[in-house]
């Protein structure tokens, strides 16, 4: 007498996904998942030194207003075509060449576009603050508690710090200024088997009423923080051009 299974050609003891796919197919959702947060880090880090359209060499003064603040910005040092108007903004993108602050030109057009040197230019996003301390204010409070504070002294005046592997800032390094009460703080990606261009740091300073400039800049000119930190502070002191003075506290009696 035939098994039932043989009976009924209709039923296939295997099951309908193999093994093999089941992994095959995991192994590929896995691959896409790292693909799209490898994509999502370069977009945070690398985003500024993808610039591949919207250059102007136009010196055209624009008078722009964030928060309290109001600032004179030429349209050669504003990033993107739709920032370049008249009027209020939450937020404006620059970038600048290092060491003489000019904006795009023709002369200058190589070093903008990465051709020559991408290390020359300096991104920086002026924005009305969202938070209430600055990077140098954090390194006490939040920094301190996230890195390894046995940190390696450098020539040029910092420290560097290792995030500690559970924190959100694994595989980065912390820069802070030696013994310093307000010291110099910026964040800087681990450079490790990384082009010259995608090793970028960060730092973000409390400036004019109630803005926030946040620059990104590359790690080879971090032995000249203290010169391109008094350089981005004066840069945007300079363009403020007006600010709502402070309330007046009122005196208690």
């Amino acid at each position: 007498m035939a098994s039932s299974q043989s009976a009924n050609p209709a039923i296939d003891p295997r099951p309908l996904i193999s093994q093999a796919f089941i992994w095959k197919t995991a192994a590929v959702a896995a691959s896409l998942m790292l693909l799209t947060v490898l994509l999502n880090i370069a977009g945070h880090w690398y985003g500024d030194t993808i610039v591949t359209s919207g250059f102007s060499a136009d010196p055209t003064i624009r008078t722009i207003r964030i928060g309290d603040d109001t600032l004179r910005i030429a349209d050669n040092m504003i990033r993107f075509e739709e920032q370049r108007n008249d009027g209020v903004a939450n937020r404006v993108d620059l970038y600048v060449l290092w060491p003489s602050l000019e904006g795009y030109s023709e002369e200058t057009k190589d070093l903008f576009n990465g051709i020559d040197s991408s290390q020359d230019i300096v991104f920086i996003t002026l924005s009305r603050q969202e938070m209430p301390l600055d990077m140098s204010e954090r390194f006490a409070p939040v920094y301190s508690r996230l890195v390894d504070l046995n940190g390696e002294k450098l020539s040029y005046g910092l420290t560097r710090f290792t995030f500690d592997e559970t924190s959100r800032y694994a595989g980065e390094y912390l820069y802070v200024e030696t013994n310093a009460a307000h010291p110099f703080v910026a964040r800087c990606i681990d450079p490790s088997d990384l082009p010259n261009e995608a090793r970028t740091c960060m730092r973000d300073v409390h400036t004019g009423q109630g803005m926030s400039m946040m620059y990104r800049f590359s790690q080879d000119l971090l032995p000249q923080w203290k010169a391109l930190d008094q350089a981005m502070n004066f840069y945007v002191s300079s363009a403020i051009i007006s600010a709502r003075p402070p309330r007046k506290q009122r005196l208690s009696r």
